[in-house]
């Protein structure tokens, strides 16, 4: 079974997994005060584990006005 898990406190899981063949799935929410930056995401099948580095970024959108 794989699992990914962003190790960013900011980050928030609120679905299960979802598994395919090729690929696995889940929705985040992003809380709102999430520092501007790379998230890591640690994924783990099994007893392997993987850092992905700058998999995520967060960037605060470009104020418009209306």
């Amino acid at each position: 079974m794989t699992r990914f898990e962003v190790l960013n406190p900011a980050f928030r899981r609120v679905s299960d997994f979802q598994w395919s063949q090729n690929y696995v799935s889940a929705a985040y929410v992003i809380e709102a005060d999430a520092t501007v930056g790379s998230a890591v995401v640690l994924v783990t099948s099994g007893s392997e584990s993987a850092t992905l580095t700058g998999a995520l970024k967060i960037h605060r959108p470009a104020k418009t006005r209306a």
